[in-house]
């Protein structure tokens, strides 16, 4: 085998790899991305720069390139695309946070959870003869800065 063989069969083979991992780790990538990036911007409340930067190059690292992201603030989406062939889309649901659509509608995943109902929150009642015989009295009040009752 002479050297340009020897070359030809390793950029094959390179090519090849490549080709397997996009079609193999492309849609888990494009998944894991449209999540969390969707429970970063809606739920958290990131901006998309700050999510992507902190959370998402750290986790996918040298594939971002092949990756686009598209954010629909209107409808509470984001669609992230690998190699311009497989796209993964996630959708804020109130209440559930961001779910996966996979091969669901936004609709169909409406239809399959009921609507999300706020509970009032119970304002809970502060045992005062509790905090003394459990807690240093002294030393929260020492590190709240501040006068308890």
């Amino acid at each position: 085998m002479n050297e340009k063989s020897t070359i030809t069969v390793l950029l094959l083979a390179f090519i090849g790899l490549t080709a397997w991992y996009g079609v193999m780790a492309g849609p888990a990538g494009a998944g894991l991305m449209a999540k969390q990036v969707c429970s970063l911007v809606h739920v958290s409340g990131f901006t998309p720069k700050r999510a992507v930067d902190t959370y998402i190059k750290p986790l996918l690292g040298p594939a971002m390139p092949f990756m686009s992201l598209r954010i629909d603030p209107v409808r509470r989406q984001v669609a992230v695309t690998t190699l311009g062939v497989h796209t993964s889309v996630a959708v804020h649901h109130p209440g559930y946070g961001c779910i996966q659509l996979h091969e669901r509608t936004t609709a169909d995943i409406q239809s399959l959870l009921p609507p999300y109902a706020a509970k009032p929150v119970e304002v809970q009642k502060v045992d005062r003869e509790h905090r003394p015989s459990y807690f240093d009295v002294t030393a929260l009040k020492s590190a709240a800065g501040t006068r308890w009752e």
